[in-house]
């Protein structure tokens, strides 16, 4: 059985995504007009010029630069979404952003929230940094009465599920940057069991505190320059960014029955681990060809027939040249018709982007 995606909702400061849809009118010039999101950290996050270190110092950020949404993140509508007074001031900004993208995402695809209230409908979401929940916890004394719930990672989806009475699994993934693609598989997963009949996946990435660019600088994790340079000599890091996604998904079957509009089809997904490998952030090729080998057989499709891929590609010299040598040696028949420079968004990671990139 198939699982069809019908639409989506979406938030990026990414670059060079092109003429890419956002909040269904593309108001970002940035994206439209083909121009790049990396700024300096703005001032309104915190003072980068504190923390940054050209010689790399222990516990000094590498980058004083990022890809940062233009939006004023502290707006929400919290009257529109009838979200009561205590609630609403201790939200993490993340959980408002998503239920506001969650809900373009279900007006596009035709589903009123009085037609999916106490359905097996099933949230699933991917969420890996919690820079505001680690900022309110600083200082209890003035912490919002409703920190606990306002900014713990579960009521991200949980959120959700509550504010429109929706009775299928609720549940926040963080497998770090694979989190929102993992969504997607446990999604597809439960509506092939039958335990949702709609599901509702997202990812989401704020970068609010320096501590994450901190200690991802004290392993090299981030570019100097703040940037991706996916496939080139020059890669050195990655660069990271905000945004929101969300997509909607139906069986096949469910779909066809009442005329949704069908944007994609998902033959297959999977999900492992790499296991032991040289080093604790190393990746193995070995366990990722085998689990794309693994999902293609159970999809019963053919990689000769594969025409387009995205790839979420190594960050540094020694994983780059891993996955490029072994991709050859193995000679596996995928033909890259085209590569996107993306630039990662830390939790949401750039995996939900492709796949809605990938179906525009």
């Amino acid at each position: 059985m198939e699982i069809v995606l019908i639409t989506s909702g979406s938030l990026y400061a990414q670059e060079n995504v092109g003429s890419f849809l956002i909040k269904s009118t593309c108001p970002n010039a940035n994206l439209c007009n083909f121009l790049a999101a990396w700024s300096k950290i703005p001032r309104e996050r915190f003072n980068v010029d504190a923390f940054w270190s050209p010689s790399k110092n222990r516990n000094t950020s590498t980058t004083q630069g990022a890809h940062f949404l233009k939006d004023d993140i502290s707006k929400f509508d919290a009257n529109f979404f009838s979200i009561p007074k205590n609630d609403v001031e201790a939200m993490d900004p993340q959980q408002r952003i998503m239920v506001e993208v969650a809900y373009e995402a279900l007006e596009k695809a035709g589903l009123p929230l009085d037609r999916i209230a106490g359905t097996k409908t099933g949230v699933f979401m991917g969420h890996f940094t919690s820079d505001y929940k680690e900022m309110i916890y600083r200082d209890p004394e003035s912490a919002p009465l409703y920190s606990i719930t306002g900014a713990c990672k579960t009521s991200l989806a949980n959120r959700i599920s509550w504010l429109w009475d929706l009775r299928g699994p609720s549940i926040t993934v963080d497998t770090a940057c694979s989190s929102s693609l993992v969504a997607l598989h446990l999604a597809c997963q439960s509506l092939l069991t039958g335990d949702s009949d709609i599901a509702i996946v997202g990812g989401t990435s704020l970068l609010l505190n320096p501590e994450m660019f901190l200690y991802l600088s004290n392993q090299a994790f981030l570019s100097p320059d703040g940037k991706c340079k996916s496939f080139d000599e020059s890669a050195n890091g990655y660069g990271r960014g905000e945004g929101f996604g969300c997509v909607i998904l139906k069986r096949v079957d469910d779909a066809i029955s009442v005329e949704d509009p069908i944007r994609a089809v998902i033959r297959g997904t999977g999900s492992n681990q790499d296991g032991h490998t040289k080093g604790f952030t190393l990746p193995s090729a070995d366990a990722q060809a085998a689990l794309i080998q693994e999902t293609y057989c159970r999809a019963g499709v053919d990689m000769r027939d594969t025409g387009y891929i995205e790839a979420h590609v190594g960050l540094l010299n020694f994983e780059r040249s891993t996955y490029l040598t072994n991709m050859t040696c193995r000679e596996l028949a995928l033909k890259l018709a085209t590569f996107k420079r993306w630039r990662r968004c830390q939790g949401l990671s750039p995996d939900l982007t492709r796949l809605i990139i990938s179906y525009l």
